[in-house]
């Protein structure tokens, strides 16, 4: 009796009440966590709670400009959260008297305060732990503002501010339009309103499970995590398009049910499996995701084999598709029908042409992680950041600690001479604002004392010049006993990939140091170095996380069929997708980040849904046709417009995606939606040429197949087999049954086909000049019609003396035996061999008069 009819509706019922109020127990609205720190591998330091404020005009900042920024300073200083006010007139002796161009060229202001071309001016606000800066910036943008220039503010908290409020906008674009999205192609693919509102009400139960489940586990939602419930939702919509299309075509919908069953479980448990590789991800945030995408994935399936059912059940009439969308695809599946009937070779040259091409794109595949793709580019927050970002040498920061083996040793004319050609050559590279080092400060008390840069001297003078000419400060860059130099170095970069290239050229820096001071150690920290190593880290999981979802899958598949080689060849068409989406990352430039790294192992468990229903019409078609071509070209008929119905509400659901207006998102709605196309295309020219050279079977067949009692002991073709694999023989050849008084052979007639007993008795006659005369009757695990294997013709008569099972196989099983499950075939050969000889011996010793004979 089907679930809906046994009254367990009632649990479902509990299940969504529970659902519900585990929301509206939790809040308002989801918990929202946007910081940075949860798509890198390691986390960085405290975020200091320090506002950048910067003015900015078209041309340089004048001298009165400049006096009444510094006149500011105290009424910021007066706002009770803000602890501490630093600005560059406060190293200005002259304020009032110069302008910012004059000010840029101090050596402790220079590209780190002030532009180079004076017309940006920077300042920092450090608060109080705890204040509220999204309150303290507002407060200090009122206080800060002077007649003629323009003033912008960031901090990492405001741009994880900015970009949480992104996220809820997105989250409530993406539930608003989505389910729009999906209720208007639900009425322009079915002409059932019933059907539609059932589609929706699974996807609606599905996400409050999904979300219910989210809010229990304490899993916040970030730009990662936020693609979980759209999944959720996308995958639904799938699966009910595979119930509804088989409710269509089937008289009950017990039958409906039953004949999805099967492949949608597997598709979630494939799902699934991809979706938890990703676990395997030292980020937060992508754990977090694999865990709730692989519940929704669970929830999905579940809610359209329960909940959809429930509305089902009452409709008046079966739904049917709309008009017009099976003769939209009726050339395709004319196409795809003459490929598949002519085997064509062509096609699968093409296919690995195409595979080759996407390999190589694939090679050119590169990674990056930068934490402002979060927000669009139109964004305030974001703007603001960039603005000041690039007013001056960069708001990222990186320490490099070279480290000498003695003391004094930095105030040696060699060292001297080898840090400033360090400064140079990093101040040379396009990527570097600038280099603060103890120089700095010397090159300050320098210029107060009338001298050049370049007159800045080494040994003791340059010891007395830091000890007595600068302030206390000067020993954040170098260590009292002048050993331990602090480089502090500036960069306007924030993504992974240039920070890898800029590490790099840090690196091959501080080697030309060591090649000139042999005993200096080098250690370089920073926010950079952490989010490069993470972006490492991340590139590596996901090859890991892909790595092990393919091989999953394959031991998944091949468990479910009875064998390694066909889980490879299921696994095969979603392979092909996975390249298409790697190779146009690889051919557009694009770059691999931590949101569309999610796509491949998403996709991987998503394509193979189609396959999986394909696979299971023709596997039910093939035994009942034993002909494998024609099988598949008419599964391809049943299949193809609900596969390719599924794969339109897909890419609906990806594209759906965009509505976010992350740039992250937006790109994996596109990538996502692309693979999925060539998905399509696999299972529709692909599939069916790989159908049409196979044969398998299934664990549940194994499981459901009864040969009688130890078939491995009791029918010697059989013989040396195990349980399992004497039945994938039977189900790999054809397993027959006949009523009594079946003719099973004639003598005379040419075939190539070989019969073996199961149950049921034959009888064996050979033909008289008067009357048939009876040779033997034959039982359980009898071979009879071996001969015919050899093309011969049929020596005697045979026929069924009571209802009989066999298995019937020919020549050409033989063969397809031989390429699908090699062991097994060798056993068959092995035997069929053994008992040949046995009868000829036995037809010598009879005609030489040795053996007794009936």
């Amino acid at each position: 009796m089907p679930l809906w009819a046994r009254g367990r509706w009632l649990v479902l019922a509990a299940l969504t009440a529970w659902a519900v109020a585990w929301l509206v127990q939790s809040g308002p609205g989801p918990a929202i966590d946007v910081s940075t720190e949860r798509l890198q591998s390691t986390p960085g330091p405290p975020i200091d709670h320090v506002l950048v404020l910067g003015w900015h005009g078209d041309t340089p900042i004048t001298a009165a400009q400049l006096a009444a920024i510094d006149a500011r300073a105290s009424d910021l200083r007066a706002l009770p959260a803000v602890s501490d006010v630093k600005l560059p007139t406060q190293l200005a002796p002259n304020i009032g008297r110069i302008d910012a161009a004059s000010l840029s060229q101090h050596p402790l202001i220079r590209d780190r305060w002030v532009s180079a071309d004076g017309t940006a001016l920077l300042g920092r606000i450090e608060s109080h732990a705890g204040t509220d800066l999204t309150q303290l910036a507002d407060a200090v943008l009122a206080l800060s503002r002077i007649d003629g220039l323009s003033t912008s503010i960031t901090a990492p908290q405001l741009l994880d501010q900015a970009q949480a409020q992104v996220i809820e906008t997105g989250l409530s674009r993406l539930l608003v339009g989505g389910s729009a999205g999906f209720i208007l192609l639900m009425l322009l693919l079915w002409r059932s309103l019933r059907a539609a509102a059932g589609i929706v009400l699974s996807m609606v139960v599905s996400l409050l499970w999904t979300l219910a489940a989210q809010r229990a586990l304490g899993i916040p939602l970030d730009m990662v995590t936020l693609i979980a419930p759209a999944l959720t939702a996308t995958l639904t919509l799938a699966y009910a398009m595979h119930l509804i299309a088989s409710s269509a075509s089937t008289d009950t919908l017990t039958e409906a049910v039953r004949a999805v069953r099967q492949p949608m479980l597997l598709t979630a448990a494939t799902t699934i499996a991809g979706l938890l590789a990703l676990a395997l991800s030292p980020a937060p945030a992508i754990r977090d995701f694999a865990l709730l995408a692989s519940l929704g994935a669970g929830f999905s399936a579940l809610s359209v084999l329960t909940v959809l059912p429930l509305v089902l059940r009452t409709r008046a009439r079966k739904p049917h598709w709309r008009r017009g969308w099976p003769q939209l695809l009726q050339p395709v599946l004319g196409l795809a029908a003459r490929l598949t009937a002519h085997g064509s070779k062509r096609l699968l040259f093409v296919w690995a042409l195409l595979l080759i091409g996407l390999a190589v794109g694939a090679v050119r595949v590169t990674h990056e992680l930068d934490p402002m793709r979060g927000l669009p580019t139109q964004d305030p927050a974001r703007q603001n950041f960039e603005r000041l970002n690039h007013a001056v040498g960069g708001l990222q920061t990186l320490d490099i600690e070279i480290a000498l083996d003695r003391p004094q040793a930095w105030i040696e004319p060699g060292a001297h001479a080898t840090l400033k050609q360090l400064e140079q050559t990093l101040e040379a590279n396009a990527r570097v604002g600038t280099v603060f080092t103890h120089l700095d400060h010397a090159r300050a008390a320098s210029q107060w004392f009338g001298q050049k840069d370049a007159d800045l001297p080494a040994g003791p003078a340059l010891a007395q010049l830091l000890v007595f000419g600068t302030s206390d400060s000067v020993y954040d860059r170098i260590d009292r006993r002048f050993r331990v130099a602090r480089l502090q170095l500036s960069t306007p970069v924030t993504g992974s990939g240039e920070a890898a290239q800029l590490l790099d050229d840090i690196d091959q820096a501080l080697a030309g140091l060591r090649r000139s001071l042999p005993s200096a150690t080098t250690t370089v920290r920073g926010s950079l170095q952490r989010l490069q190593a993470s972006a490492e880290a991340l590139a590596k999981s996901q090859s890991r996380s892909l790595l092990l979802a393919l091989a999953a899958m394959w031991v998944l598949l091949g468990i479910l069929f009875a064998s390694a080689r066909t889980g490879l060849l299921l696994l095969l068409p979603n392979t092909l997708p996975l390249l298409a989406f790697f190779g146009f990352i690889g051919w557009s430039g694009l770059q691999l980040g931590p949101v569309t790294g999610l796509a491949a192992c998403v996709v991987l468990g998503i394509a193979v849904d189609d396959t999986l229903h394909y696979f299971a019409r023709y596997h039910a078609l093939a035994r009942r046709r034993a002909a494998e071509r024609p099988a598949a070209i008419e599964a391809l008929e049943q299949t193809l417009l609900p596969i390719t119905m599924t794969t339109l509400a897909l890419i609906v659901g990806f594209i759906c995606l965009m509505a976010t207006a992350l740039e992250a998102h937006l790109q994996f709605g596109l990538l996502c939606a692309l693979a999925l196309m060539v998905a399509w295309c696999c299972d529709v020219f692909l599939t069916p040429l790989l159908a049409a050279r196979m044969r398998f079977v299934t664990l549940w067949d194994t499981l459901r197949l009864d040969l009688g009692t130890d078939p491995q002991h009791q029918i010697p073709l059989l013989a040396g087999l195990s349980k399992r694999q004497a039945r994938t023989f039977a189900l790999l050849t054809d397993l027959q049954t006949r009523p009594a008084g079946a003719v099973i052979m004639r003598a005379g007639d040419h075939s190539d086909e070989c019969f073996v007993v199961i149950d049921g008795e034959l009888r064996v006659d050979r033909d008289r000049a008067d009357r048939d005369w009876h040779v033997a009757t034959l039982g359980r695990g009898a071979l009879v019609g071996e001969v015919g294997l050899f093309q011969q013709a049929r020596t005697a008569n045979v026929v069924a003396q009571s209802p009989v099972r066999l298995i019937r196989f020919s020549s050409a099983d033989l063969r397809q035996l031989v390429r699908q499950a090699p062991r097994i075939a060798a056993v068959v050969m092995f035997n069929l061999n053994a008992i040949q000889a046995e009868r000829r011996s036995q037809d010598s010793r009879a005609y030489l008069g040795d053996a007794p004979t009936n």
